[in-house]
């Protein structure tokens, strides 16, 4: 595939808006060396060569007024970059840090010093800032040393890069316990519907310190064996898989235990919002979203191999990176989707076969009638 070898557009933004404000920081410090006074603003064209140029660099970097001011247009010239953008969470929280940064030392260059007030200010600010970009940059890190195997690129070809999920943001994903593989036994139950009913009926609301080490927290995507769907004791489905399916496919599933990932997300905004309502709030509703209904997954006959997903350390890795919360989402999407196809082609088919019995026994009825007429 061809691809284009100009840089994108925040790029090309980012390195105009850089010349720009260090052309006009040179310019300034030009100015003010050149002409000292306003009498004679006219002649700068006259006067300003290409040769001062170096001299003019090396007194801007000599002197702390122009360093000072030097800073403070990179300062500016990151800010204007974040708003005019939209960079990922990791470059956002990088300029966030740059531009607190460079103010700082803008103000500590020509006096030496900063003044208590922009102290308690800008302290806690650029800690915030430098904390918030580590939980983004930790997770780029670790991702550079993580290998992944066969299986773990077809998940990834199969299940995660049509949803817009880039190979580091998978690898960081890996790096940081989001997912293993596993193999399960015949019989083993992945998903029980009545321990969706007994957590309904607790009277409170999940919460992660709670009910960290249960299998709520996992949902999954079949590489391959049979697993079985049914609900109230009514098998309802049977799905094989051998080597994955694209989760593009008509006939893919998605991820088995969707709905309880989204029971677990909507539990936990909740949760948040208990912790912020004041006492006597009522606009925090009482229901528990956890009482709606899902479906028993047991594994068949051949047993199955599993990519087992947990929950919450995808949520903790999606706090920290909008885009890959973005990519999850679209995949719980597809995955919802795919089964409400499925349920309904497999009520279709149930149709048609009670259709095709009920029309043999009304055609033998019509017959049987034909027959009888003539006696009349």
């Amino acid at each position: 595939m061809l691809t284009s070898t100009h840089p994108s557009y925040p790029t090309r933004l980012l390195l105009s808006s850089f010349l720009f404000f260090l052309t006009n920081s040179f310019s300034s410090y030009a100015w003010i060396q050149i002409h000292p006074t306003t009498t004679r603003r006219t002649s700068i064209i006259r006067t300003f060569s290409i040769d001062q140029i170096p001299d003019i660099i090396q007194q801007s970097f000599r002197e702390p007024e122009g360093r000072a001011a030097l800073l403070n247009d990179l300062a500016e010239a990151s800010n204007v970059v974040i708003l005019s953008t939209e960079p990922s969470t990791l470059v956002l929280r990088l300029g966030v840090v740059m531009r607190n940064v460079l103010g700082l030392t803008s103000d500590y260059l020509p006096h030496q010093s900063i003044r208590p007030d922009e102290v308690i200010f800008n302290i806690p600010i650029v800690g915030a800032s430098l904390f918030l970009l580590g939980k983004s940059a930790v997770p780029i890190v670790q991702a550079q040393f993580v290998e992944l195997d066969e299986l773990d690129l077809t998940a990834y070809r199969l299940c995660f890069a049509p949803v817009g999920v880039t190979l580091l943001q998978f690898k960081s994903m890996k790096a940081t316990g989001c997912f293993d593989w596993m193999e399960c036994s015949p019989g083993t139950v992945l998903i029980d519907e009545n321990e969706n009913y007994r957590r309904s009926h607790r009277g409170h609301i999940l919460r992660r310190s709670s009910e960290t080490d249960n299998d709520w927290k996992y949902l999954y995507w079949q590489f391959d064996g049979t697993v079985i769907q049914s609900y109230r004791g009514n098998v309802f489905g049977v799905v094989e898989r051998h080597g994955g399916m694209h989760i593009d496919n008509p006939g893919a599933q998605g991820l088995l235990g969707d709905t309880r990932f989204i029971s677990n997300l909507e539990a936990e905004q909740r949760a948040q919002q208990w912790d912020s309502a004041s006492v006597g709030d009522n606009s925090v509703s009482s229901i528990d979203p956890l009482q709606h209904p899902i479906a028993t997954m047991t594994i068949g006959s051949n047993g199955a191999k599993m990519l087992r997903i947990d929950s919450y350390k995808l949520f903790d890795l999606m706090d920290h990176d909008e885009r890959l919360e973005s990519s999850i989402r679209q995949l719980l999407l597809k995955s919802l989707k795919l089964k409400i196809v499925n349920l309904l082609k497999a009520y279709h088919r149930d149709n048609n076969a009670n259709g095709d019995e009920n029309n043999t026994v009304e055609e033998g009825q019509m017959k049987i009638e034909t027959k009888e007429k003539p006696r009349l």
